[in-house]
């Protein structure tokens, strides 16, 4: 039962020493938060008037600038290949027109019959 007391009473002291400590980081850091809210707003406000990016310049638009400029960039992923054509597949029938008009000038002919 004494040692309950003790417990508690320890507790409170623990707590009492610490609290103080605790609402003065909470102090800095509020104050911080404040001081950066301020800053960062009238430098992006600046920056907007100057027609400066608050962020700094991406990759893609260095190489976008590059790109208009004419200027040479590496590392651009562009690609001017043609595509590729592909065979028709193999063993389909396939729609031709003869010289004469047969059926309204459309002949089926598979590749067996082509063959022949």
């Amino acid at each position: 039962m004494f040692t309950d007391i003790l417990k508690k009473c320890g507790r409170g002291v623990l707590y009492i020493f610490t609290f103080p400590v605790l609402l003065l980081v909470l102090s800095v850091y509020a104050v911080i938060g404040v001081i950066q809210f301020f800053y960062v707003g009238i430098k992006s406000i600046w920056y907007f008037f100057t027609g400066r990016n608050l962020f700094g310049e991406f990759p893609e638009d260095v190489k976008a600038r590059a790109i208009l400029e004419g200027t040479s960039v590496t590392n651009i992923n562009i690609v001017n290949e043609q595509p590729e054509t592909t065979p028709p597949p193999a063993n389909q029938p396939y729609i031709t027109t003869p010289e004469n008009n047969d059926n309204n000038g459309v002949v089926v002919i598979s590749e067996e019959e082509d063959k022949q």
